[in-house]
């Protein structure tokens, strides 16, 4: 009997999802109901399971998703998350530039007990 294939299989509506699965003996995402919050697969017996999560997991870019990636990087003269769904920005080093404050500052700290 061959290996059960491993790698994706990602089709997007549940038709060919269903085919998939049954034909591999896997579970299978419909990355067509994909959002930002949910991921939905077919299972071999034909049921259906969505996994549910309680923040933000991925977001659209265009056509595709990508997964939200917090990884600070500097892009602009500015500090941006890589992936994120809000437009978050931060200033490197500000604490250089007349008005501004920087964006943390361990000197305002109380001290540790």
């Amino acid at each position: 009997m061959p290996a059960a294939p491993t790698g994706p299989a990602e089709p997007p509506d549940f038709v060919s999802a269903q085919l998939t699965a049954r034909a591999e003996k896997r579970s299978i995402e419909v990355t067509g109901e994909r959002t930002e919050t949910t991921s939905t697969f077919v299972n071999p017996d034909g049921t259906v399971t969505v996994d549910s999560y309680a923040g933000i997991r991925r977001v659209r870019r265009g056509e595709t998703w990508e997964n939200v990636d917090s990884t600070l990087v500097q892009a602009d003269g500015k500090v941006v998350p890589k992936v994120a769904k809000a437009g978050i920005v931060m200033s490197p080093r500000s604490s250089t530039v007349p008005g501004r404050s920087p964006l943390a500052d361990r000197r305002r700290c109380p001290p540790r007990s």
